[in-house]
């Protein structure tokens, strides 16, 4: 069925509705999405983001409602069809064959032949090398898919969706647990892509990145539209508040903490050639310590440098007065010490282990014997779910199907059954929703008010504001400057990572 609609309008919905058993997950969405421009979706884990994509691409059949692709109405969609109407979808995980090269896996079920019907793998490696070219894209062909880094691997991914030549592209968090600089490099790629005329439908956790690239943005809560805004009607408190249903100041309350007089942990002169400057400082039992600074800082060197992934070359780390420089991450555990990496499904978690696996290898050190307690062990993970609220089916599903927000629980909880006192966290909110995140810093908050000692290395500037007491900057692998009290604010890092000709500055 066609019907005549709104000019520059590529995809809409109305009234668009599905139930699951006891659940109204998608309730009368009304949405659309024009020409050439990129709609961002955000929302809570449940808000229903997850349904909209599956109805738009034909996995899921609404239960109400119907879909314009164009000027033609579906009551309901199939991937066929939603395909051959011009939409491609590219979901959060990897879907390419490791062992095939990226020209194979751009082309695959679609390969170049020959005249007599074989692959010509050379024609297919030239069509992959323009494909990529026409996106300014330098990834070698050749490759192996399992020789990638994570963000080449969605690269290939968003490129294989494109070389259908689609004129709606979904992308479903295309930048969850990458790093910063690659998130800038996705984001780049998905500006390049709307330029060229493809419309895009864009979800993602991180608002500070949906407000640089959004044209507009819709708020989904509780499977409800809650809003739709254009860039420049929205700030980040009031985007915050429309996501929450409350105010955005309370998601940033700053909570105070009964700070020891005498510094506990002292890391004095740490180095490494070529990766960290000395660096210096001291922190407090009960003291929230942020560490700040742009890319390529020596935020995360300085991490590993402390959990003993890296040697130092110079300086020391002392707790209570007992040196615990760490050369290996097992003397820095043995030592007290806990790392949250930045990327937790590459090096915080066994993404296709169960959950309490997951919670009990880092602390099968303390094991006595040669056989584990299971049933000791998994009631003691059963108890950490709870405390965590951990959201999960038992403590036997595997993690790498649960959200974001509950995978970094799931570290925190790796951790808590180790009973560390120092807490290093790299970037502890990438990856997970606003909800996550207010979960999280109330973790944060409880150990600070145990007397924990915490390390809390973020790109989010109201983040650090909000959790700490004091922050480092760090600049060019050094220690630039610090700030403490009333003077940790978001303008006053700022000020710190910006300052002209990258000085030392006093706070």
């Amino acid at each position: 069925m066609t019907e005549e609609v709104p000019a520059g309008i590529v995809l809409r919905t109305e009234g668009l509705s599905k139930s699951f058993p006891g659940v109204r997950a998608f309730d009368n969405v009304d949405f659309d999405l024009r020409a050439g421009e990129i709609h961002c979706v955000v929302g809570e884990n449940g808000a229903g983001k997850s349904t909209f994509i599956k109805l738009l691409s034909g996995v899921l059949t609404p239960d109400d409602g119907a879909v314009w692709i164009g000027p033609v109405r579906f009551s309901h969609l199939t991937p066929r069809l939603s395909q051959q109407h011009g939409v491609q979808t590219v979901y959060q995980e990897i879907e390419l064959a490791p062992s095939l090269s990226v020209a194979e896996n751009l082309f695959i079920g679609n390969e170049v032949t020959g005249p007599l019907g074989l692959i010509d793998y050379g024609e297919m490696e030239r069509r992959a090398r323009d494909l990529l070219g026409e996106f300014d894209l330098s990834i070698d062909v050749k490759a192996r898919n399992r020789q990638l880094s994570l963000v080449e691997q969605e690269i290939v991914q968003i490129v294989k969706a494109l070389s259908k030549r689609p004129k709606i592209l979904i992308l479903d968090e295309a930048t969850a647990s990458f790093s910063r600089k690659e998130i800038t490099r996705l984001l780049n790629l998905v500006q390049e892509i709307s330029r060229k005329g493809v419309s895009v439908l864009y979800i993602s956790h991180h608002i500070e990145e949906v407000l640089s690239i959004a044209d507009r943005i819709t708020v989904l809560r509780d499977g409800h539209k809650v809003g739709c805004f254009r860039r420049e009607e929205i700030t980040i408190e009031g985007l915050i508040a429309c996501i929450l249903g409350t105010e955005a100041r309370a998601f940033y309350r700053k909570s105070a903490h009964r700070i020891a007089n005498d510094a506990s942990l002292h890391v004095k002169g740490i180095a490494k050639d070529g990766m960290l400057h000395e660096v210096s400082f001291s922190v407090s039992a009960g003291e929230v310590l942020g560490i700040a600074g742009p890319i390529g800082a020596g935020k995360t060197e300085l991490a590993r440098l402390l959990f003993g992934l890296e040697k130092p070359d110079r300086g020391s780390v002392s707790y209570r007065g007992v040196e615990i420089t760490a050369h290996t991450p097992s003397q820095a555990i043995r030592s007290g010490m806990c790392l949250l990496t930045e990327n937790r499904r590459i090096d915080g978690l066994l993404l296709r282990r169960p959950l309490f696996e997951n919670v009990t290898f880092a602390g099968l050190w303390r094991t006595l014997g040669p056989f584990l307690g299971l049933r000791t062990e998994r009631s003691r993970v059963r108890s950490l779910i709870g405390q965590l609220d951990i959201k999960c089916t038992d403590h036997t599903q595997v993690v790498g199907k649960l959200s974001g927000g509950n995978q970094q629980k799931v570290v925190l909880a790796k951790w808590f059954s180790n009973a560390p006192d120092i807490y290093i966290f790299d970037e502890p909110t990438v990856g997970i929703d606003v909800g996550a995140k207010q979960e999280i810093y109330a973790l944060i908050s409880a150990l600070a008010d145990q007397g924990k000692i915490l390390l809390i290395i973020s790109s989010d500037l109201p983040e650090l504001a909000a959790l700490c007491s004091r922050v480092i900057v760090m600049k060019d692998r050094r220690l630039v400057g610090e700030l403490a009290g009333t003077d940790v604010t978001e303008a006053g890092i700022l000020r710190l990572i910006i300052e002209e000709k990258g000085e030392a500055a006093t706070a």
